[in-house]
């Protein structure tokens, strides 16, 4: 649980670092119709636009800018997919319908990510051990982090107490979860065996800590 406006590293990103940022619209049950981001680095994103494209048989150009149009819509359709899965994942495990909708891809610095939370929240970390090579960031708000620790625990969802350790470890089960779906599907799309990390959840305040 981290406070993202604070100059401190998130992994080997540096806050001028080039990332992609792809937004999601959440929405889970009346509880909770909100936000969440999904970031990659430049490097991580260029090696899934090139996976796709060579199932499909298409190519990369040498010569194109830092993310084309092409490589946004790609990136936006893996987003979907990756997400997608995620939602299902989680809707199973709250029993809750669960949305994860409109893939907004854009290209950022770690620094204007900050900007955007300026409250502490959720940074889940899942690294790529084999079949691809990188890390992927999933932020959610501590609002959402908490009314998912809630619909977990059988509590009151619509004013849910606030994050603790327990919730927190709830929170990080949802995002094992999540994640453990998404990689299946990555690993669909692109015919090869993916294995990640356990996701690493962190609860901070990035712009004060």
């Amino acid at each position: 649980y981290v406070n993202l406006g604070v100059d401190i590293p998130i992994g080997e990103l540096a806050d001028d670092s080039e990332v992609i940022q792809i937004a999601f619209d959440l929405k889970v049950g009346d509880y909770i119709s909100s936000q969440m981001l999904q970031i990659l680095t430049l490097d991580f994103a260029k090696q899934l636009v090139d996976e796709l494209l060579r199932v499909i048989g298409g190519e990369r150009l040498p010569d194109e800018p830092a993310l084309s149009a092409d490589e946004a819509d790609t990136l936006a359709e893996i987003g979907n997919i990756f997400m997608g899965s995620a939602a299902t994942a989680l809707s199973e495990l709250l029993a809750k319908q669960v949305k994860i909708t409109t893939p907004r891809v854009s290209m950022s610095t770690l620094r204007q990510i900050r900007e955007q939370f300026p409250e502490p929240c959720v940074v889940v970390t899942v690294e790529y051990l084999q079949g691809l090579a990188g890390d992927n960031l999933l932020i959610i708000s501590r609002r959402d982090a908490a009314v998912i620790a809630a619909l977990m625990m059988d509590e009151e969802a619509d004013s849910p107490a606030d994050l603790d350790e327990i919730r927190i470890s709830a929170v990080s089960e949802a995002m094992n979860q999540m994640a453990g779906a998404a990689c299946t599907a990555l690993a669909e799309i692109f015919y090869r065996h993916i294995e990640i990390s356990p996701p690493q959840t962190e609860y901070r305040a990035l712009s004060e800590d």
